[in-house]
């Protein structure tokens, strides 16, 4: 019997520690940096992309600071577009992606998510999942120059997508975005977590008590479903979706984009397309929806835009 309790305590204790380190992992991710861009081939510099721009800090509510780039699009009267890395990434990966928004746009630009990265200071210490994302994307903008008054395209990958849907529909920015860009969207923060885990064959019911402890400090996360939140959607979205994507199933993303209303969302997927990757997977396939969905959607001056946004 002694065995039995022993056993037990045993395995409690592996699994408290278990849930305990998975949710640190997903509130605090390792901080990919410089060194981590270097060792995965990510660009870090505006020229390794062929862009002109440069490196930026900026001041984010509460406090906090986070570092970013700000590049020259070759639109001089186009929109400023806003590039949202994923979970444990950085400014450095949503470099990587700016070369196929800047031949349609006046600037592009792209930061830390708090969490991740170089963003330091108060509130900036744990992922915040996009709790504050409108007003931390407001705030940079603030401080980007002839950003003002522009339209704006938001791109996210991921839980940047995520973040980037959350700042489209809640203020101070919704209303302002002209377009929404998500690629390897999720439809529930939860989903990705789960499949992760399958991935790196961790106990699968770890998943539940992780869900509970990192809900408790992020309430924001309880009850966001992608899927309700693009019913709110006033601007066009384009979904870029591997068809092979283990991480957020392509049938969860169908689901949400079907849910946009007034014919506001367009989906493109990739065949060979695993989570992420994509620009890299099939770049002429990834310019040709990115830049025809830009044109017509009017958030380039010389286009119609929507009828919905017109209304």
């Amino acid at each position: 019997m002694g065995l039995v309790i022993l056993f037990a305590f045993a395995a409690l204790l592996l699994t408290l520690l278990g849930v305990a380190g998975i949710a640190w992992l997903v509130l605090r991710p390792p901080r990919r940096s410089f060194g981590a861009a270097l060792a995965r081939g990510y660009p870090t510099e505006p020229k390794d992309v062929g862009l002109a721009g440069k490196e930026v800090s900026f001041s984010l509510p509460g406090g906090a600071r986070t570092l970013g780039f700000v590049l020259q699009g070759a639109k001089a009267e186009g929109p400023v577009a806003v590039v949202l890395h994923g979970h444990a990434s950085s400014r450095f990966s949503a470099l990587a992606r700016t070369p196929w928004l800047a031949p349609h746009c006046a600037t592009v630009v792209c930061f830390d998510w708090r969490g991740n990265g170089d963003a330091a200071g108060p509130g900036a210490v744990a992922c915040d999942f996009g709790a504050m994302a409108g007003e931390d994307i407001a705030a940079v903008l603030a401080q980007v120059p002839g950003a003002a008054g522009r339209p704006l395209v938001l791109m996210g990958c991921s839980m940047g997508a995520g973040c980037a849907l959350r700042a489209a529909t809640t203020e101070p920015l919704a209303g302002r975005v002209a377009c929404l860009v998500l690629d390897g969207a999720y439809r529930h923060w939860g989903v990705g977590i789960r499949n992760r885990l399958h991935e790196r064959r961790k106990p699968v019911f770890f998943f539940f008590f992780v869900r509970f402890v990192v809900e408790r400090f992020l309430p924001h996360l309880r009850h966001e479903d992608a899927y309700e939140s693009v019913q709110h959607l006033r601007c066009p979205v384009l979904f870029l979706h591997g068809a092979a994507d283990g991480v957020c199933p392509l049938a969860d993303v169908q689901a949400v984009a079907a849910a946009v209303p007034h014919d506001l969302a367009e989906l493109v997927v990739f065949p060979a397309g695993g989570h992420l990757g994509l620009h890299r997977s099939d770049p002429a396939r990834y310019e040709a929806a990115l830049g025809g969905f830009l044109r017509k959607n009017g958030a380039i001056p010389g286009h119609a835009p929507h009828p919905c946004l017109a209304q």
